[in-house]
């Protein structure tokens, strides 16, 4: 919130009707399009921001882009981005997006920021990275010089160096020095700032007040305040901030309007308030936000000066119906940390039901909120689901014990399948308790994936017929956004199991039409997963063409919405694609970077085991057909252990690296295993191995 920050005043910032007839005229002169203008109002509140189109992209994003490309083509731009370690969750997100989609044109970016906030992602965009050291001593001398014509020279050497560097701190210095040449230099900016104030007057606590209402000032929110005794003198106002922007603490932007000159004296005079009566300043102003008018701000904002305020009741349920918002607009990273926030308010709260159902319901949608940018995979998201089961337990909440077993189901999923098994047993026992279709569809689903992760096949069809039947039967009016990630997901597997079983046309056909129902929706995190999972069954099938042109597309999904997960698998799944010594680097960089989120999978090393085999590169892919199966016993992830087999053996066999008995053996045991598991494709590939020494793929 800076000095006090944040959640300026009562209606729209300064001049907003001016700068939105400057946005449409700029954009209408740079050729951007009249259509890019009503994205960029919601900018200055304006209008309301959006959701996502369906590549990912918020319209303003686009607007945005559109706008600077438009500009670059007349000829070179400045895009400069200053204090970039204020940003927001939306920002970081919106420049992550577009700085990648400015190559190629004739921008120049320009991001300031203080030392310690270095995001590696801005780095790797904007070269090189350039670190301000304190301005020259000689430097600092002409500018005081220019400041102060007539001080003494012996006063312009002890503002130089006290200044150290500082033009700000020089500059207030000078100007001090100016209006007192007897002052005694002060040993620090901030002692300077507060000793300025302290000769104002009734206008110091005018100051005050402001620096707590935020970086913009709104004249009718100092009025109210005035009126309601928050220590200002109403008769006396206008006066007292008249004083204030002659002294150079406030600039005047419109009649009513201010902020304060640089943000270090908002900070300075902010530090001046003991706790108590920041506390009461904050709570003062957020009554007056939410009583004069109808408030129409984030409700964030709002948050944020209840959180000041110590008020952590009101301060949870603002951030809560931010993060709800968020989640709405498919805004993850806002999401994640509004609940985070909600959360840690609630910790201040008394020990209470009421308190327990609250945090439950936050760390559902905590957990939801994580899902996109990790895939069930990170640890945070494990907590979280097994916060909200504790808490669900705890409360005899059944309505939120399902959702909460099933994330814990999902996220186990990514770490032991036969525990996600077991917590599907669960999943499946509490829906038919219930009885609730819409439940025993989600079981069954839940079910048939974790039995097919298992090597458990037949068991796994039977689940996934089953919640297909369920599908078909439901009314999902009103539900089908929480539950279309599920559908999609039982239409997935009961396609992969299809293909495992050995039914390779009907289960190519059913991931043709997802691919084609999943381009349609306006849901990029299922986009990414049906794409991703049909990109392996692609590999699975050795169609490596089908498998490039997929992977392809998931990049541009993956990218465009910041989903590092799924841009990692791309670099997996595109370089086994390419069955190449290119393609083994490539997914090798995929591993190093999937490594960060904790994500491992035998799988994508039986697909490297594969590739180095294609590539010649005998010994890093029995390295690799050893790490896949060493992670499917420690996951128990059996599904692809048949195939990991049959690879390892043709890299002893083909590479020189053991016998034609210890190859024969392996593929003797890897269509054994198949048999067993129902999995008719890997077995018929083992046996013809076994038969004639070699398997051509397509």
């Amino acid at each position: 919130m800076g000095g006090g920050g944040g959640a300026g005043g009562v209606g729209r910032p300064p001049d907003a009707a001016g700068r939105l007839a400057k946005i449409k005229a700029l954009t209408e002169a740079s050729g951007a399009g009249p259509e890019h203008a009503a994205a960029l109002a919601a900018l200055i509140g304006a209008g309301e921001e959006e959701a996502r189109d369906a590549d990912g992209w918020k319209p303003w994003w686009r607007a945005f882009l559109a706008l600077v490309g438009a500009q670059a083509r007349g000829g070179p731009v400045v895009l400069a981005i200053e204090d970039l370690h204020w940003a927001d969750a939306s920002t970081i997100e919106m420049l992550r997006a577009v700085l990648g989609a400015l190559s190629g044109h004739a921008v120049m970016v320009l991001l300031t920021t203080r030392p310690g906030f270095e995001p590696a992602w801005a780095l790797a965009a904007v070269r090189p990275a350039i670190r301000l050291a304190p301005l020259a001593e000689d430097r600092v001398r002409e500018m005081v010089r220019g400041l102060g014509r007539t001080l003494e020279p012996t006063l312009v050497e002890a503002i130089v160096e006290r200044a150290a560097g500082n033009p700000f701190f020089a500059e207030e210095l000078s100007r001090a020095a100016v209006r007192d040449p007897a002052i005694r230099v002060p040993n620090s900016l901030e002692n300077l700032l507060v000793g300025q104030l302290e000769t104002l007057g009734p206008a110091r606590r005018v100051a005050v007040v402001a620096s707590v209402i935020g970086a913009t000032i709104d004249g009718a929110l100092l009025r109210h305040l005035a009126e309601r005794g928050c220590g200002i003198a109403l008769r006396s106002l206008r006066q007292d901030i008249d004083r204030l922007v002659a002294h150079g603490v406030l600039v005047r932007h419109a009649s009513d309007w201010f902020s304060f000159r640089h943000a270090l004296i908002q900070d300075a005079t902010y530090g001046t308030l003991p706790t108590g009566q920041r506390q009461e300043l904050h709570r003062a102003i957020a009554a007056a936000l939410t009583e004069r008018v109808p408030y129409l701000g984030p409700p964030e904002s709002l948050a944020q000066r209840h959180n000041a305020a110590g008020d952590s009741d009101a301060a949870s349920a603002g951030w809560e119906q931010a993060a709800r918002r968020a989640m709405a607009r498919h805004a993850d990273a806002e999401a994640v940390s509004h609940s985070r926030l909600a959360i840690e308010a609630l910790g201040h709260l008394p020990q209470s039901p009421q308190r327990d159902a609250r945090e439950l319901w936050l760390q559902l949608t905590l957990a939801e909120a994580l899902i996109a940018p990790s895939f069930y995979g990170a640890a945070d998201l494990g907590r979280a689901y097994a916060r909200a089961l504790e808490l669900s337990e705890g409360l005899g909440d059944d309505q939120a014990l399902f959702p909460a077993l099933r994330g814990m189901w999902s996220f186990y999923m990514r770490g032991n399948i036969d525990t996600a098994c077991d917590l599907a047993a669960r999943l499946l026992r509490l829906a038919e308790a219930d009885g609730d279709e819409i439940k025993l569809f989600h079981a069954h689903y839940a079910s048939g994936n974790a039995l097919y992760w298992a090597g458990r096949l037949d068991e796994a069809q039977r689940h996934l017929d089953r919640a297909l039947a369920l599908d078909g039967a439901i009314d999902w009016a009103g539900v089908e956004q929480v539950s279309r990630f599920d559908r999609a997901a039982a239409r997935i597997f009961h396609a992969l199991t299809l293909l495992y079983r050995g039914h390779e046309a009907e289960a190519a056909a059913e991931a043709d039409q997802f691919i084609a129902w999943a381009r349609q929706q306006d849901h990029p995190h299922t986009l990414a997963f049906v794409i991703g999972v049909f990109t392996g069954f692609a590999l699975t099938q050795l169609d490596f063409a089908t498998a490039r042109a997929r992977c392809a597309e998931l990049e541009e999904v993956a990218g465009g919405n910041g989903f590092a997960f799924w841009t990692a698998t791309a670099k997996i799944l595109g370089g086994a694609a390419l069955r190449s010594v290119e393609g083994c680097r490539l997914m090798r960089q995929g591993f190093d970077e999937r490594a960060g989120m904790g994500e491992s999978d035998a799988i994508s090393y039986a697909f490297l085991a594969d590739c180095a085999h294609a590539a010649g590169l005998w010994q890093e892919g029995l390295a690799a057909a050893e790490t896949a199966l060493e992670l499917a016993e420690k996951r128990r992830d059996m599904h692809y252990v048949p195939e990991v087999l049959r690879l390892k053996a043709l890299l002893l066999r083909d590479g020189g690296l053991g016998g034609e008995a210890e190859a024969r053996k392996l593929l003797t045991a890897a269509r054994d295993m198949a048999c067993a598991q129902g999995a008719v494709l890997f077995e018929r590939r083992a046996s013809a191995e076994g038969r004639e020494g070699g398997f051509v793929s397509r």
